[in-house]
């Protein structure tokens, strides 16, 4: 379960998601941060990597225009984001030194921050720029 900083920041940002958090409970597995010194900040929703797939799982299936297609396997959603990650990584060598939002540039991308940028780019056309979700 990522989390680094780089993670918490983004899901943070991401307001969209952080009204989806289930509420906080002791049992459950689920992820939160607890902001240091910060008296009345909202805790943070740290979605899992399952978590996120749901998410998208139910994007995709309420947004699917054929009736006679039946609800996405995780192998329709495994295939997804394999086709989103290939288009991702094969930009030009380096061109995540211009481009923040190019996950080759971070060390060791977490696969839950890979599933949130792919996630937040195909249901709310954002993209995380290394400080806020932009259109």
């Amino acid at each position: 379960m990522d989390t680094s900083e780089t993670y918490i920041k983004m899901c943070n940002k991401a307001k969209e998601i952080q009204v989806l958090a289930p509420k906080p409970t002791i049992l459950g597995g689920n992820f939160w941060h607890y902001p240091e010194g910060a008296t009345g900040a909202p805790i943070v929703w740290l979605p899992r990597q399952d978590q996120l797939q749901e998410i998208y799982q139910s994007f995709r299936n309420e947004n699917s225009h054929d009736d006679e297609t039946a609800p996405l396997d995780a192998i329709q959603i495994a295939q997804d984001f394999n086709e989103w990650l290939e288009t991702f990584t094969k930009k030009e060598p380096y061109s995540w030194l211009n481009n923040p939002t190019d996950i080759r540039g971070w060390v060791q991308p977490s696969m839950e921050r890979l599933w949130l940028v792919f996630l937040y780019k195909q249901k709310y056309n954002k993209v995380w720029n290394g400080e806020e979700w932009i259109n």
